[in-house]
């Protein structure tokens, strides 16, 4: 039987809670930081010079600005990243943070995820990408302005 849409829904929405709880724990253990804090450093990292708008990471991590601010606060405090009007910057010791945490978190993904030679691997990017670049519903359109 194919599955429904909201098969599809539901599984995706367990697998992502399997996956975010396996990489909290890994990450926590190991560096202190949540599957959060590090898709902000990664999402630094990747931006120029290490910085972006508010408004910039907050569509690509899909939280409202004030969610980022408040995310953002402990990473401040403790010198990983700096905040200035409306954008955020990452420091050296967060670029460290984020290289070594995202090593935890890619070994407690592979553990979890097909193998990469799956076929299937690469027609379930496929299709998270796919989702992910999809507009919001009229009306959940929460972290876009």
């Amino acid at each position: 039987m194919t599955p429904t849409a909201l098969d599809i829904g539901l599984a995706l929405s367990a697998a992502q809670a399997r996956l975010s709880f396996a990489l909290d724990d890994a990450l926590g253990t190991l560096h202190g930081i949540g599957l959060r804090e590090l898709g902000l450093l990664v999402q630094l990292q990747r931006s120029p010079q290490g910085a972006a708008s508010l408004d910039a990471l907050s569509v690509a991590l899909g939280l409202p600005p004030s969610s980022l601010l408040r995310l953002c606060l402990p990473l401040v405090k403790t010198g990983l990243i700096e905040r200035a009007p409306r954008r955020l910057g990452l420091r050296p010791a967060g670029a460290r943070l984020a290289a070594e945490a995202a090593a935890t978190a890619e070994a407690a993904a592979q553990r979890l995820l097909p193998a990469e030679a799956s076929p299937g691997r690469a027609a379930l990017d496929h299709l998270l990408c796919a989702v992910a670049a999809r507009p919001a519903p009229a009306g959940t359109e929460a972290v876009a302005r």
